[in-house]
């Protein structure tokens, strides 16, 4: 540079500010290309979602069929039957958890910003904690068809038995209203984050 005489500095210089600026408009279009294609996986996680949300209803729906005031054989079987329904309905809906990660994944992978990248991770963390909340509802069906098995067939059990496998039920109720609230709580941050750093546009 010192053999360079001032004219050939400003040629060098502004040579190396426009190669800059080049460098700095082809990062831009590349990122602005690769968060199209992030928003688009997105919208394939939240089609996912939606069919999840389709059959939260429907196990929503199924368990209001069972008659917790059941007193009969033929009610407690009822009470079975509908509970095997809720079941295969929450095995639905885990594949469909364990499917919606992979868009997310490859979001992940993608050339954005690291907002985006944030945004996705708390997207995991939410769609984690749907599939631990459909592992406890799932196990929460089980306890309560095992209840209704043994009531339809009662005999030789004991009244602690029913009141351990009641406290049982209860106990994973709480959980699952827990988790219920946490699976909530963290999709509402990941939206609220999206929102605020304008990640759509």
């Amino acid at each position: 540079m010192k053999n360079l005489d001032l004219s050939a500095k400003r040629v060098f210089y502004s040579a190396i500010v426009f190669l800059g600026i080049i460098s700095l408009l082809i990062t831009t279009v590349g990122c602005s290309g690769q968060t199209k294609q992030a928003n688009d996986l997105i919208g394939d996680f939240n089609s996912l979602v939606e069919k999840h949300n389709k059959l939260d209803n429907e196990v929503t729906e199924l368990m209001k069929e069972v008659k917790t005031d059941a007193s009969t054989k033929e009610e407690y079987q009822k009470n079975v039957n509908t509970l095997e329904k809720v079941e295969a309905k929450i095995v639905e809906e885990q594949e469909i958890l364990g499917d919606a990660a992979e868009p997310l994944g490859k979001a992940k992978k993608l050339d954005i910003s690291k907002e985006f990248k944030t945004y996705i991770d708390m997207k995991l963390k939410a769609n984690d904690a749907n599939k631990e909340l459909a592992k406890k509802a799932k196990n929460l069906a089980a306890s309560l068809k095992d209840l209704y098995n043994t009531m339809a067939e009662p005999a030789g059990l004991t009244k602690a038995e029913i009141e351990e496998k009641t406290q049982t039920i209860t106990k994973l109720t709480e959980e699952l209203t827990e988790q219920k609230n946490k699976a909530e709580e963290l999709a509402q941050k990941a939206n609220d984050y999206y929102e605020e750093h304008n990640l759509g546009k």
